[in-house]
């Protein structure tokens, strides 16, 4: 459901002028504070040519707040902004589209 989202997002995007792309990580990567594994890695490209990445963790609310869960939180914002999902959002796509877009916009 999530690529789904994430792809919807990226074609919306694109026709106002940025290019969105999709990385979904297979392996751990480096921060400055050990290795993470986001869900989903975005890297935006607007048409003026800046440049920004954003980081997606998808956490159920429950364990969002867990010691685990913030410590894996701070090594990815070591890396980008992260926009933190709960699956429970995907129930509404047009919300969920709306603040993937307005996240990838702030970035």
């Amino acid at each position: 459901m999530a690529v789904k989202f994430l792809i919807e997002t990226q074609w919306r995007l694109h026709r106002d002028g940025i290019a969105v792309r999709i990385k979904k990580p297979v392996f751990d990567v480096e921060s400055e504070d050990g290795p993470c594994r986001p869900a989903f890695a975005l890297a935006v490209e607007r048409h003026n040519g800046t440049r920004a990445n954003l980081i997606i963790d998808i956490v159920a609310s429950e364990t969002a707040g867990s010691a685990e869960a913030r410590e894996r939180r701070a090594r990815m914002e070591t890396l980008a902004p992260v926009l933190v999902i709960d699956p429970s959002e995907f129930a509404k796509p047009e919300r969920l589209l709306d603040r993937l877009a307005t996240s990838i916009w702030q970035v």
